[in-house]
């Protein structure tokens, strides 16, 4: 049957959604005037007001880290397990900018993690260690649509990904999903891993989660039936074969 012109008009307005949700990521330019570093204690008093303003929408008990943590040596990230981001103003030396990230955090909110189990406890420990949570980043209103928040996250990425991270994810107001498809990210209302205690579902009403592979071999499947893209190759052992489809909340392969 020959496609109607308003079936042509779908079918091309589907294809442009489908390659603005998988954009490539631009390069980070330099920022004249702007120098991305780990947070100093002496920055507490800037870097918390501002990050508070990014997750204002949620909840001060969302804050990742409380001040001290400024203080916390390196370990696997600048400030032990937390990753704190400043963008400073090299005129001025004022944070202008603040990024927090580290293990996702929404990780311990799935049954499936529960630490009551032996299972739970071990399947949260793994997930901990490969997929990273971008907490909040925030730019100072003097410096917005500067690309600050842009390298900012950029940083962060690469921060992650030495630290052994293979899956970046950030939680958002949906009106935001462009700025983040064009930093690479796909922006989903669920997000489904491929984890070795099966597939792991998490959804935040009102909001989406934005996912980044930030290794090679890590990719995010559409898989046939299944509700949202699979993040697979994230964990050892786990990867989408292809063929595979979707059935009663479970990944059947071929």
């Amino acid at each position: 049957m020959p496609k109607t012109a308003r079936t042509r008009r779908a079918a091309a307005a589907s294809k442009a959604a489908a390659r603005a949700r998988h954009l490539p990521p631009r390069p980070a330019a330099p920022l004249p005037g702007v120098r991305i570093e780990p947070a100093q204690p002496g920055d507490a008093d800037a870097y918390f007001p501002l990050l508070l303003t990014a997750i204002s929408r949620r909840s001060e008990a969302d804050l990742p880290a409380p001040p001290e943590m400024l203080a916390a040596p390196p370990e696997r990230l600048t400030h032990g397990q937390a990753l704190c981001l400043v963008a400073r103003d090299t005129t001025t030396g004022q944070v202008v900018g603040a990024l927090a990230a580290g293990a996702a955090t929404w990780i311990d909110e799935n049954p499936l993690t529960d630490p009551a189990t032996m299972r739970g406890f071990l399947l949260a420990g793994l997930m901990k260690y490969r997929i990273a949570g971008i907490h909040a980043v925030a730019v100072a209103p003097t410096h917005h649509h500067r690309g600050v928040g842009r390298a900012l996250i950029t940083a962060a990425e690469q921060y992650l990904r030495q630290a052994g991270f293979r899956l970046a994810t950030l939680l958002h107001d949906p009106v935001l999903t462009g700025f983040y498809a064009r930093l690479g990210y796909l922006s989903t209302p669920l997000l489904i891993s491929f984890t070795p205690g099966g597939l792991f579902g998490e959804d935040h009403v009102g909001y989406l989660t934005a996912v980044k592979p930030l290794e090679p071999g890590v990719e995010l499947v559409t898989v046939p039936q299944a509700p949202a893209p699979i993040a697979s190759g994230v964990f050892p052992g786990c990867t989408v074969p292809a063929g595979s489809w979707f059935e009663d909340g479970h990944l059947v392969t071929p």
